[in-house]
């Protein structure tokens, strides 16, 4: 009874995997799922494919467009601009204008305490007074010697007067003459002193030199000031500049008269066109950049100083070029060329290119292509020769 008891599980063992067997050798690919196309025996689909090669993007050269812009921040300033100085000293009696008003050429913006200069300028007249009362002293005066002079050259010749009383009367007469040229002289330095006290006394009142706007007040009333101290700083608003700083790349580029679109922050919503008006014909040491200026016009004095401004540069554009995606590109370091991978009839080819202007994810290409040459456009790993599969993309980025 007890090896019959012994023997029972292994023959049950054995049935279990005779049954197991003959499942698994009924599943075989496709017969599962009803698929009849399934080889006997054979390669599986995906198999037989990722032998042909892999299955790259490409894309394929054409002609389009091509603009390269390029953004430069800068930001507003007034067209001109000046720190309004006196050029004489003294207290400041009054102040016209303050921070935002705006102003007129030749509008009196401020006055500077001048008893003094009128003064000096009630004693300037005084010493012409005097000048002027010694020149006609100094003319009569010669008139007189004048008139000795001829009787003693009528008497000399006569024979009645020696020479020496002839000559005496004739030197009395160069010093006359000389006297009223002196005299004459002090008058002109006493006249030239007045006119310098008059624009002393002119400049006390503080001019605009052109229209504009206050932008800001340094002194308070009954400040002193001397001509080393600004008064007020005014700005012509009625055209403003956007001021950039271009690197040394795109300085060739760009040209004076060249228009441009300008973004400003504070407006995201318009958009200003403006002019390149001046550039820097020398380059920063330090940031290897030039100053570029744009001239904006101001309508509404909408424009502040100092606001941010956003330049768009168009720094080469072409109507037609061929294209490809920058993405294509490649470039041998080593030998400082560029190239690209193109398909011809399912075979890799490393083709040299010369590119031109590449932008905005394109790039033009000037030597080693024509129209409608595909080239990859993946970075997969790839080499000349390679066979690939069927290759993805629409003949090109759009």
């Amino acid at each position: 009874m007890l090896r019959s008891y012994k023997v029972r599980p292994l023959i049950v063992v054995a049935i279990l995997f005779s049954v197991t067997l003959a499942g698994c050798a009924d599943r075989t690919p496709g017969k599962e799922n009803g698929d009849k196309s399934a080889p006997k025996g054979g390669m599986p689909p995906g198999m037989r494919d990722s032998m042909r090669g892999p299955n790259i993007e490409t894309a394929a050269a054409a002609f389009k467009p091509i603009v390269l812009e390029k953004q430069y921040v800068g930001e507003i300033t007034p067209l001109y601009t000046v720190d309004l100085k006196s050029t004489v000293s003294g207290w400041l009696r009054t102040i016209n204008y303050d921070t935002g008003d705006a102003v007129r050429k030749n509008d009196v913006i401020c006055t500077i305490e001048n008893d003094d200069i009128k003064a000096q300028v009630d004693q300037a007249k005084a010493g012409i007074s005097v000048s002027k009362s010694s020149v006609s002293k100094a003319e009569v005066e010669l008139e007189r010697i004048k008139l000795d002079t001829d009787r003693s050259e009528a008497l000399f010749a006569k024979g009645y007067i020696s020479k020496q009383e002839l000559e005496q009367a004739q030197s009395a007469e160069k010093l006359a003459k000389a006297s009223l040229i002196a005299s004459m002289g002090e008058l002109a330095q006493s006249e030239a002193q007045l006119k310098n006290i008059e624009v002393k006394l002119r400049d006390s009142n503080v001019k605009a030199p052109f229209s504009g706007v206050v932008a800001e007040r340094y002194v308070d009333l009954g400040a002193y000031v001397s001509p080393a101290n600004p008064i007020v700083r005014i700005e012509d608003n009625s055209k403003v500049e956007a001021v950039i700083n271009v690197v040394e790349d795109d300085f060739a580029r760009i040209s004076k008269g060249t228009l441009t679109n300008v973004i400003i922050d504070s407006y995201p919503d318009d958009l200003f066109s403006g002019r390149i008006i001046r550039i820097s014909p020398s380059m920063n040491k330090a940031s290897r950049t030039a100053a570029v200026e744009i001239l904006l016009p101001n309508i509404g004095g909408k424009l502040k100083s100092g606001m941010t401004a956003r330049v768009n540069l168009i720094l080469a554009k072409k109507p037609s070029a061929l294209v490809i995606p920058e993405s294509s590109l490649r470039r041998d370091v080593e030998k400082d060329f560029a190239y690209v991978f193109i398909v011809d009839k399912g075979t890799v080819r490393t083709r040299k290119i010369v590119t031109g202007i590449i932008s905005a994810g394109e790039a033009e290409v000037i030597v080693g292509l024509k129209p409608g040459d595909v080239v990859v456009n993946s970075d997969i790993q790839i080499s000349d020769g390679m066979k690939i599969g069927a290759p993805r993309g629409k003949g090109g980025r759009r």
